[in-house]
């Protein structure tokens, strides 16, 4: 197995001061014998973490352990950054926590472990893969398979429900009819998840990339009663789609199409820019009407309220992150319109940019650039491209540089009512552009 040059380096140090050996484990390895790059390193081996900390310090290596009392310390050795963690034993387990006890034996470990796939070690120092769980043959087999009793596993740690799904998609594993059976009838215990910790978990998955919708969606559906952020994609799901500009035929699908796009075409993706993509048609549900032939309109759903900046913080979605989000949600129909040659007119364009501006303030053009790549993925998948968005920046500009030019006080009439100043400017800019 390949693994970095610097961890060889790390791991023959560890070795020749404890004599014991290093184990890689988990995605590293599982991903190593399938022929996907992985980069995250996650060790472990008997030695605890005060005797590692007191290592670490003599041979001035940074680290920091904020999962310590779980035997936990995260290692940065010369640019390189992996996960540390003592092999160990569940004393006791609350559906989410566990209390753990450390142990010498790496077959003992492996039985906490979720699937078999994931429980599959390599020992640096004599470059050999240890499979306790015959998770090679699961690999080989396409076999998602829980460890030991699948009803213990799941409650010991109930994210492991979505985790389950998630590994059964991204690796093509065949689910068992039985494990699925005993999943549903034990999701009701994932109430006790906390939100981001379900957020961050169904995230893991979405950065990834979902290879079947279905898939997805079965665990959406199986956690909606009792997670709120499942509830919320549910929702997106059940609110179907009936438009030319859509081929996709409910939100739900829409939405992961963006994110496919975004994985696909786009490096250094951020968390926030996720959360925007996943937010950016949160008010579809609440505006969906349908006309005469079927065809379903969504008029309002790009006017945000104080209901998603609520569901957002319930959510534990960061504060910039949800200042972005609305304004995302209130430019993206306008750029589309825009980008599609809905809008021509000089005097149509800038009090549409203006509603933009009004939004984000004096940081409207960084904002607009911030998100500038989401708006390239909203608008690529939809009709016919008239325009391009260096266009409609360079429209930005131009508003920016003529809005410097009015006098608000002599517009607003000396008022300092916001309501006035913001219709009187929107009226001096169409009679200003309207013989452009």
């Amino acid at each position: 197995m390949k693994i970095p040059e610097k961890l060889e380096i790390f791991s023959k140090l560890f070795f020749d001061s404890f004599q014991t050996p290093l184990y890689i484990v988990g995605g590293f390895v599982r991903d190593n014998i399938i022929g996907i790059e992985n980069k995250d390193i996650d060790l472990c081996s008997s030695i605890t973490p005060d005797i590692l900390k007191d290592f670490l310090i003599q041979n001035r290596i940074n680290f920091y352990a904020p999962g310590e009392k779980f035997g936990t310390v995260i290692i940065r050795f010369e640019g390189l950054e992996f996960e540390h963690t003592t092999l160990r034993c569940d004393i006791k387990t609350d559906g989410r926590h566990a209390k753990v006890e450390y142990i010498n034996s790496l077959e003992e470990d492996s039985k906490r472990r979720d699937l078999t796939v994931n429980a599959i070690y390599y020992d640096i120092q004599n470059k050999k893969l240890l499979d306790p769980q015959n998770g090679v043959r699961d690999l080989k087999d396409q076999k998602a398979r829980f460890i030991g009793d699948t009803k213990k596993r799941i409650q010991e740690d109930y994210l492991r429900i979505p985790r389950y799904f998630r590994f059964s998609d991204l690796y093509d594993l065949k689910r068992d009819e039985k494990d699925v059976n005993i999943i549903k009838e034990n999701s009701s215990g994932y109430e006790c998840v906390s939100v981001e910790r379900s957020v961050n978990e169904i995230l893991t998955w979405l950065k990834k990339g979902v290879k079947d919708y279905k898939t997805f969606l079965e665990m959406v559906t199986l956690l909606s009663p009792v997670d709120r952020f499942c509830k919320y994609l549910k929702l997106l799901y059940d609110t179907r789609q009936n438009h030319p500009m859509h081929d996709r035929e409910n939100v739900l699908f829409h939405t992961l199409d963006l994110i496919d796009h975004f994985n696909n075409n786009y490096k250094n993706r951020e968390d926030r820019e996720y959360y925007i993509l996943l937010f950016h048609d949160y008010y579809k549900p609440y505006t969906i009407t349908t006309d005469e032939d079927d065809i379903t309109h969504f008029y309002g759903h790009d006017n945000p309220n104080s209901r998603v900046e609520k569901e957002l913080k319930k959510l534990r979605i960061p504060k910039a992150t949800i200042s972005d989000i609305r304004f995302f949600i209130k430019a993206h129909l306008r750029i589309n319109m825009y980008i599609n040659g809905n809008i021509t007119k000089k005097n149509d364009i800038f009090p549409i940019i203006y509603d933009m501006y009004d939004m984000a303030g004096k940081h409207f053009l960084n904002t607009f650039k911030r998100l500038r790549r989401l708006f390239e993925v909203e608008t690529s998948i939809k009709g016919n491209k008239v325009m391009t968005l260096e266009d409609l920046e360079n429209e930005i500009q131009l508003f920016l540089g003529i809005l410097k030019e009015i006098d608000i006080k002599k517009i607003a009439q000396n008022t300092h009512e916001r309501s006035l100043i913001r219709s009187s400017i929107r009226k001096a800019l169409k009679t200003r552009f309207i013989s452009l």
